[in-house]
């Protein structure tokens, strides 16, 4: 594959080699992270950006979501602090690339 920054061939083989690839293209805003997303769709990796215990906790979310069961037993104060912690992230990432394609496809 090409970095898309530099036009050098790398070779994405490891979450390793993903994470330096984006980490190494600088700068900040809606264009960087336009960037990893447009790349990431089009070679196909996303599942490198995401490691097995997150993969884990999206497969709760959505198994939650489609049988409408609740993901632990309790009100919202008795959730681990960890499921909680990681929805926020999830919600947030959702936006993200949402907001993305809206703008892609707009």
């Amino acid at each position: 594959m090409q970095d898309p920054e530099t036009g050098n061939d790398v070779d994405l083989q490891t979450k390793a080699d993903v994470y330096d690839l984006f980490n190494s293209w600088a700068g900040n805003g809606d264009l960087w992270q336009e960037r990893r997303y447009t790349y990431a769709q089009l070679c196909g990796i996303g599942g490198y950006m995401i490691d097995k215990s997150f993969q884990d906790v999206l497969r709760r979310k959505y198994y939650c979501e489609k049988f409408n069961v609740p993901p632990f037993v309790g009100a919202f104060d008795d959730q681990p602090e960890w499921w909680v912690k990681g929805m926020s992230l999830v919600d947030t990432a959702e936006s993200e690339a949402n907001k993305y394609l809206r703008r892609k496809n707009g």
